[in-house]
């Protein structure tokens, strides 16, 4: 069997070089980064200013909508497929997503009514119908950005988002004393904000005259957007079931606390979701053998990247919970704690999804996993929750995420013919790309000079 670690080495891979996507992941990277403070930022202030069950109701609000977003989030994948697989324009795309775009907001809408007559009208209810339109955009946005290689645009239009975010909240809570919907309704107007810059761009990106009929268009997105919107449906059960069973065993106080704690454990994800968006697209175009070694390669900087952090969520978590949210957020510190290990475990899911998906056409790998994850984090959470409350459902998710890694890692190496080690185990290599694309993120002349020494050093232009 050929040595991929000798493939790696001598392979010249040419869709990117390995300078644009050091760029792209480092810019990412920190767009997202950004992005996170502010949205934590935006959690301090619903949780010190409407307390536990407030900050339940605006979590589980947006939890809620984020569930319900999962059947459109497919066609997000859909449209990077189309885009960078079948080298589809993003003219031949748009009449096809509008008319999906309606179609959603139809769905959407009259279950929202059905649900209304049995169980009555309420306010969540409201922002929920309200919240769909720009939502369904929104959950495209990514899908459509990578797909045509615009991944500045997907990085600026977060940022806007977050920061407007947090300031319609902060005068929505803080200045008019508004509870939990007035939060809610204030982050809707944002998500419309943010979904009229999105239309307003595609349109004038896809100008140009349609080639492809309108029917046989949407049913490739609704066919490949289908099977990737069960995917996204299970891997959100996967991250949400044990919050999900707290809440129907122990409430919505107690699931403001825990939100805080898988908040908190999250944010190692912003370490490594900036470099799977950025490597999407190549991963997507490359041959076979180049995207499963750039895969591979992602993977174990990530999980190396993720592991290091993780030493200062241990440490610094519980202190940073106290002094940021308060005292009665306090038990949010042991579950945090049991749950770093298993989000580092997978925190590399992503790369192996776009590997599946984008590369092997075969999404039904991810829904298989997912499948088995949910079934075992569902026993264990019912099992351990009622004896150990939060830090049950805690190590019910970490053992899950580490099986999870396993079968991924298991299945990519079958289908690729990668070992396990070069999957996870980290090289001088990795460590000295990261370097250069550190050195050459700076812009001086002297740290240029140096990146092309290191470059040089390494052998390799898959980063």
């Amino acid at each position: 069997m050929t040595d991929p670690q000798k493939l790696e080495d001598t392979a010249t891979i040419s869709p990117s070089s390995s300078t644009t996507l050091a760029h792209d992941s480092m810019r990412t990277f920190i767009a997202r980064l950004i992005a996170l403070v502010l949205s934590v930022a935006t959690g301090i202030i619903t949780a010190k200013w409407l307390g536990p069950a407030g900050k339940g109701v605006y979590s589980g609000t947006l939890m809620l909508v984020s569930l319900v977003m999962i059947a459109p989030a497919g066609i997000g994948t859909a449209i990077t497929y189309e885009l960078t697989k079948q080298r589809k324009s993003l003219s031949d795309l748009l009449p096809s997503m509008g008319a999906l775009l309606l179609w959603i907001c139809g769905f959407a809408w009259v279950g929202a009514f059905i649900w209304a007559l049995f169980r009555g009208w309420s306010p969540v209810l409201t922002i929920f119908v309200a919240a769909v339109p720009c939502s369904v955009v929104l959950a495209w946005q990514g899908g459509l950005y990578i797909g045509i290689g615009r991944i500045r645009n997907l990085n600026v239009q977060s940022v806007l988002l977050a920061l407007a975010t947090l300031v319609a909240v902060m005068l929505a809570v803080i200045l008019f004393h508004g509870g939990a919907i007035a939060a809610l309704a204030a982050w809707v107007v944002c998500m419309y904000g943010a979904a009229i810059v999105v239309v307003w761009h595609a349109l004038k990106l896809g100008r140009r005259s349609i080639k492809e009929p309108l029917a046989p268009t949407m049913r490739g997105l609704v066919r490949f957007g289908g099977l990737s919107s069960v995917n996204l449906l299970l891997g959100t059960i996967n991250y949400r079931i044990d919050s999900i069973i707290l809440i129907s065993i122990m409430g919505v106080a107690s699931f403001g606390i825990y939100s805080i704690a898988v908040n908190f454990g999250e944010l190692l994800f912003v370490l490594t979701r900036p470099i799977t968006a950025a490597v999407t697209r190549d991963i997507g175009i490359r041959d076979a053998m180049g995207s499963a070694l750039i895969t591979a390669k992602v993977i174990r900087t990530c999980a190396a990247i993720a592991a290091a952090a993780s030493v200062i969520a241990l440490v610094f978590g519980p202190w940073a919970i106290d002094t940021v949210y308060g005292t009665r957020f306090h038990d949010a510190a042991a579950p945090l704690r049991i749950l770093v290990p298993g989000i580092v475990a997978f925190s590399t899911a992503g790369t192996f999804a776009a590997f599946f998906i984008v590369q092997a056409g075969r999404p039904l790998i991810i829904s298989l996993i997912n499948v088995a994850m949910i079934v075992v984090q569902a026993g264990m959470c019912f099992a351990l929750v009622p004896r150990f409350g939060m830090s049950g459902a805690a190590l019910a998710s970490t053992i899950t995420y580490v099986a999870g890694a396993l079968m991924n890692t298991a299945w990519f190496c079958r289908i690729t013919g990668v070992r396990f080690w070069d999957v996870w185990i980290l090289r001088l290599s990795d460590i000295r790309a990261v370097r250069v694309a550190l050195l050459e993120i700076a812009g001086s002349r002297r740290w240029r000079a140096d990146a092309r020494d290191a470059r040089a050093t390494t052998g390799s232009d898959v980063v």
